[in-house]
């Protein structure tokens, strides 16, 4: 029989209240073994520490085996709502076109891929640098979108607080010291990203410099520029802009303006 959506949820409903009477019937005969051991805790053994701390290990002993028993009950709810899903490790190719060998440490560092986090301390410097900037256009941000100024100063406190905290973060793994060694000591080597992958490619200089040259060298796909463009394409976008701002809202103007710095 094909219950409709109406009859559905009212079967749930009714299994969830009962499900949830059982639960407080429980509850209220923890709360009465709990009130009979603190009563025989304070009307008979307040004056006996050692009695008092037997009673006191009961309550928590009986505390824990309930709860014991809640936990696991919830554990396999858990374990059979959640799906069974499993993720197939990534796996990132080293090409080594050089002439030196990699090390089978240095070989385990790069397999994590390039962007991977290796350890390291914060660079302060930079932190605060990058924390100005962030405060700055939250400021801005929040002067334009009209933000509540008392719980923007509380967010911006929270904030700048937990940026402090951050200088205060590091790993104590040693592997982004072995690599820089390791690149230090092999300064005429090129490791790139594979495009739109996260394989690697090692080259020496001169071969990277080469195939470079071999690639750009190609006039029917490039051309040689004399200058750099980009300062007059930048002031004459600026210009047409300035026609159009007035037509468009602030969050869309700001989305079309150029950033000198990229």
């Amino acid at each position: 029989m094909q219950l409709s959506k109406t009859e559905i949820k009212s079967k749930r409903l009714i299994t969830l209240n009962s499900a949830i009477a059982d639960h407080r019937a429980k509850l209220h005969q923890l709360y009465d073994k709990a009130l009979k051991s603190l009563a025989q805790l304070i009307h008979i053994d307040y004056l006996f520490p050692s009695r008092r701390k037997v009673h006191t290990n009961f309550i928590f002993k009986n505390i824990l085996r309930t709860e014991r028993q809640a936990d696991l009950a919830r554990e396999a709810k858990f374990k059979r709502l959640l799906p069974k899903l499993t993720y197939p490790e990534t796996s990132i190719k080293i090409h080594n076109f050089s002439n030196i060998s990699i090390p089978e440490q240095i070989h385990s560092i790069l397999s994590r891929g390039l962007n991977s986090g290796i350890g390291g301390h914060p660079d302060n410097h930079k932190i605060l640098s990058e924390s100005e900037k962030l405060i700055k256009n939250l400021d801005k941000h929040a002067e334009n979108s009209n933000v509540n100024r008392l719980k923007f100063f509380e967010l911006k406190n929270d904030l700048q607080h937990q940026l402090y905290l951050l200088r205060g973060c590091y790993n104590n793994d040693n592997k982004g010291q072995i690599l820089n060694k390791w690149l230090n000591e092999n300064p005429n080597l090129v490791i790139c990203k594979v495009d739109k992958s996260k394989n690697i490619v090692i080259y020496d200089d001169i071969t990277y410099n080469n195939k470079l040259e071999k690639e750009f060298s190609n006039l029917k796909q490039f051309r040689r520029l004399g200058r750099n463009p980009l300062k007059t394409n930048q002031r004459d976008l600026n210009e047409i802009l300035k026609d159009y701002k007035r037509y468009v809202s602030k969050k869309t103007f700001k989305s079309l303006t150029p950033i000198p710095s990229l």
